[in-house]
């Protein structure tokens, strides 16, 4: 029993291991998007903030068995991590993903570009940790039909963005 556990975790170990995530770049480095045969969909949430740079983070899975929103939540992970990191709130700006069959290479894949803006020091300061859980559970209800497309890209950009 032991044995088949440990065949398990490593062959789990092993698929995961073969996802792209690429280095949080600048947003003017070309997009992991740009010239794949499967371009996805592109969604702008917010206008970039005027004088604040702007970033982008890209993940792929190494097979079809993800999702492009599991994707898209690691690559909002990330970017939460990396602003957190340096005192700072993630801001998403843009979401790309991967759309349709998720064969032939056309394996799910995600990008978001974001800035990193001040807290504001009166606000209530949300973790980050806490914001991906609520998307997770936005996007369950989702799934689930309990709310529309429009209602949870809305809650989204409550939970990403300063009001």
């Amino acid at each position: 029993m032991r044995l088949i556990l440990v065949a398990i975790l490593t062959s789990t170990t092993l698929v995961s291991g073969c996802g792209i995530s690429g280095p949080i770049s600048s947003a003017i480095n070309p997009s992991g998007f740009e010239g794949a045969v499967y371009s996805g969909r592109t969604d702008t949430l917010n206008k970039p903030t005027k004088g604040v740079e702007s970033f982008r983070v890209f993940n792929q899975a190494a097979t079809g068995f993800s999702t492009a929103d599991a994707q898209m939540g690691d690559a909002y992970e990330r970017a939460s991590r990396f602003c957190s990191s340096n005192g700072k709130k993630m801001r998403a700006l843009e979401e790309s993903r991967s759309t349709g069959l998720h064969v032939l290479g056309n394996f799910p894949r995600a990008e978001l570009v974001f800035e990193c803006v001040a807290s504001l020091e009166n606000s209530t300061q949300v973790n980050s940790g806490d914001n991906i859980s609520k998307l997770e559970r936005l996007k369950t209800l989702l799934d689930s039909g309990a709310i529309t497309q429009d209602e949870f890209n809305y809650e989204k950009k409550k939970l990403f963005s300063i009001p």
